[in-house]
C-alpha cells in the first residue's frame, strides 16, 4: 500500500488509519479481482499499478467510499485506454 499517502490519514473526519486502510484495501482488491477475472493476471497487475498511481496523485486521502470509487474509475479508464490500444494493434 502507498505508505506516503496513508500516513496522512485525516483525524478530523472521525475515521482512523485502520479504517482508511481497510477501505483502500477492499476497493483495490475488488478492482484487481474483477480485472483479473475479465482480462487476466497481466492486466490486473497493470491495473493495480494504475490504481496506486491515482491514489498517490490525490491531494487529500479519501475518507468515503465514493472517493475511493473515483480512484477506481480513473484507473479503469486507463485500463480501457490500454486495452483499446491493444485491440487497434492486433
Amino acid at each position: 500500500m502507498n505508505d506516503t499517502v496513508l500516513s496522512d490519514a485525516p483525524e478530523n473526519h472521525g475515521i482512523g488509519y485502520a479504517d482508511v486502510a481497510v477501505m483502500a484495501e477492499r476497493e483495490l482488491a475488488a478492482f484487481v479481482s474483477a480485472v483479473k477475472k475479465l482480462f487476466g493476471a497481466e492486466q490486473a497487475e497493470h491495473a493495480a499499478e494504475d490504481w496506486l498511481r491515482e491514489l498517490d496523485a490525490v491531494s487529500d486521502l479519501p475518507v468515503a467510499i465514493r472517493e475511493w470509487r473515483a480512484i477506481t474509475i480513473t484507473a479503469a479508464r486507463r485500463l480501457a485506454a490500454r486495452l483499446s490500444g491493444s485491440l487497434q494493434q492486433a
